[in-house]
């Protein structure tokens, strides 16, 4: 099944429409806000109008049903009103074709809403009422009149405009939509332009051509600030590419050398070894012992990988050095009878570490310290300022080495390379355990005096000084 390679939307196409669908929902947001914003206030100055004239239809009436034209020729001619006696008869009104309508509670407003009331259209009411008592001037008695005043809201020129402003917005969104469109565009376009570079330029960096970098001229902005990260990021690669090819150059050199020993006695066997009792001696010797070297390799180039790729855990637990430290000498002299070990270590010092992974790298400091020591050798193991330190008296290391001592298959005696059974993997086994047990590790040596190596402890993994 052949799959559609999907074609994505540029980014500066994904911002335009984001940018106009914002300003869509913040226009049609604005609009109902100041709509029902206006509507509220419109009601509000109308309720009080209405309760107002009520007010003086109230004060005009109630202690006389006399008609009072001065009162009444000052309502104005919006204001519908209407009196009515008891038995809902008509007293005064101007406008007959309002209906009697509900009772409120004191001094509110209600609205009354009636689909095709009109021929012309539906009645929609602001209003108010209120039963007043007066005094009956032909027998003196005291009665009740209902007084209702509202206004037309239908027929109300300011209502009509707020209600008419939907409309208006929504005929100017629509031009609205496009300018911001071709901003939103425009100003993301422009915006965009540096990644756009950015893109290009990374595109053009490969394995062959880390050594190129991001053009990082221009303001110190976020985009400046990811040109340079991803210069550090190809910094990197190189120095891990550069390294790899070492490493792969170096693997191959090593396997080469006992292959090649290798082949040589096979082919000396074919040739003598099945007559010559002391050839096939000698050379299934140099095969034991070149099949044992590359094992080490191997398992040492598999401890490595295993290392780096966190697949071995190490636990911390507190530690106490010096019981320690014996214990691991004291299984030494065993090793190597010949050795000469000093320890100078306070009995109260422990650390917070993991026992396995600090006894496997002081083994491969020691044993590195007595290979490459003049015999008798004598190794000295210290534990001072947060520091524990591996010496020997051998003959040191050039200072033009001293730097690539810890990187794969690197030795500094190229003489020692296969004298010394070693596979040049020791002390980077020990700098990725160093790392692994959160420990800085560094050497100092100066040439036919001796070597250190210091392995500091953080000040929060020491117990005790």
């Amino acid at each position: 099944m052949i799959m559609k390679k999907n074609n994505p939307k540029p980014l500066s196409v994904k911002i335009t429409l984001f940018f106009t669908a914002i300003t869509f929902f913040v226009v049609l947001s604005f609009t109902f806000l100041m709509v029902n914003s206006l509507t509220r206030s419109l009601e509000k100055k109308r309720s009080d109008e209405i309760l107002y004239y009520l007010d003086l239809l109230e004060r005009t009436f109630s202690q006389s049903l006399s008609k009072n034209t001065t009162a009444i020729n000052s309502i104005p001619y919006y204001i519908l009103y209407k009196i009515t006696t008891d038995n809902n008869t008509t007293l005064y009104t101007n406008d007959p074709l309002i209906p009697l309508l509900p009772d409120t509670k004191e001094k509110t407003t209600d609205t009354f809403f009636e689909n095709d009331f009109f021929l012309d259209g539906d009645l929609n009411l602001l209003y108010t009422t209120k039963s007043v008592s007066y005094v009956n001037e032909e027998n003196g008695t005291s009665s009740k009149i209902r007084i209702q005043v509202a206004i037309d809201m239908q027929q109300d020129d300011t209502h009509l405009i707020v209600q008419g402003l939907p409309a208006v917005f929504l005929l100017y969104i629509v031009p609205i939509l496009i300018i911001s469109g071709f901003l939103g565009f425009f100003v993301s376009n422009r915006f965009l332009k540096p990644i756009k570079k950015i893109t290009v330029q990374a595109k053009e960096i490969s394995g062959e051509s880390l050594n190129k970098r991001l053009d990082t001229t221009g303001p110190h902005d976020e985009l400046w600030a990811l040109a340079c990260t991803f210069n550090d990021l190809f910094t990197r690669l190189e120095e891990d590419f550069e390294r790899q090819k070492r490493f792969t150059s170096d693997a191959a050199h090593e396997l080469k050398t006992p292959l090649a020993v290798i082949s040589g006695y096979v082919n000396l066997l074919l040739r003598w070894g099945k007559t010559d009792a002391k050839i096939l001696e000698e050379s299934l010797a140099m095969l034991k012992k070149e099949c044992e070297s590359m094992t080490t390799l191997t398992e040492n180039l598999l401890q490595l990988t295993r290392m780096e790729n966190d697949l071995i855990p190490y636990e911390e637990v507190t530690l106490p050095l010096k019981p320690f430290l014996a214990e691991l000498i004291h299984s030494y002299g065993i090793i190597s009878p010949d050795t000469c070990f000093v320890l100078e270590c306070p009995p109260d010092a422990s650390v917070n570490t993991n026992k396995n992974g600090l006894q496997e790298l002081l083994r491969i400091l020691i044993k590195n310290s007595i290979d490459y020591s003049p015999q008798p050798a004598h190794i000295t193991v210290t534990w001072k300022n947060n520091t524990l330190t591996v010496s020997d008296q051998g003959k040191g290391i050039a200072p033009e080495d001293l730097p690539y001592i810890f990187d794969r298959f690197y030795r500094a005696d190229k003489a020692r390379t296969r004298s010394s059974g070693g596979s040049g993997l020791g002390l980077s086994i020990a700098k990725v355990l160093a790392q692994k047990l959160h420990l800085t590790i560094r050497a100092e040596s100066i040439e036919m005096q001796g070597t250190s190596i210091h392995l500091e402890f953080s000040s929060t993994a020491v117990l005790t000084h």
